[in-house]
């Protein structure tokens, strides 16, 4: 494995190759040019071939290489993110995003018709001209509400519907009814 790193060398000096356990390390002068650069790099693939200093394979090479010029791009990017803090802007929206598309996948939605409001017997007995069709639901009987306040979380809570709007919880799902349709959330 090779590691690339920056050091201050002695007059002249522009890489020092030095084998460290399981790994090289080249040592570059900081602030060279492009050119300079490539230069030193090859000066040391060469001299470690003839067997001065310590072998620089090609794939590791490339791989520090790699490493070296991400390390300095991130360097880059986060010193233009000091100076200009809106530029982290997107980076926060992208995460943020991210973390509420993971959360909603945790959960299932589904969305069923409300049901139809069921016959009024009292109409019938007065003469409405309402008659049952195959699209008439009885309806659900309905359960006092209990009197022990320290009832369990996981009961069925029932609200009656104010201005259209009814809501039950189970412990696997929690259903809303919003005018004509019924949108159920199974965890």
């Amino acid at each position: 494995m090779v590691k690339i790193r920056y050091a201050e060398l002695p007059a002249g000096l522009h890489v020092v190759t030095e084998s460290r356990g399981g790994y090289t390390v080249v040592y570059l002068l900081p602030g060279l040019t492009p050119a300079q650069r490539r230069s030193a790099l090859r000066f040391a693939r060469r001299s470690a071939r003839i067997g001065h200093g310590p072998s620089l394979p090609a794939v590791d090479m490339g791989f520090a290489l790699a490493a070296d010029r991400a390390r300095a791009s991130g360097g880059t990017l986060a010193a233009a993110l000091r100076r200009h803090p809106m530029l982290l802007l997107p980076v926060v929206a992208a995460v943020s995003g991210m973390v509420v598309v993971s959360m909603l996948s945790l959960v299932t939605v589904s969305v069923a018709p409300a049901r139809l409001p069921a016959m009024d017997p009292a109409s019938s007995a007065t003469g409405s001209r309402t008659t049952p069709t195959s699209l008439t639901v009885p309806a659900p009987a309905v359960q006092p509400p209990a009197t022990d306040h320290d009832a369990p979380a996981s009961a069925v809570l029932s609200d009656t519907p104010s201005a259209g709007t009814s809501r039950s919880a189970t412990p696997s799902r929690l259903c809303v009814t919003l005018g004509r349709a019924t949108i159920c959330i199974r965890s």
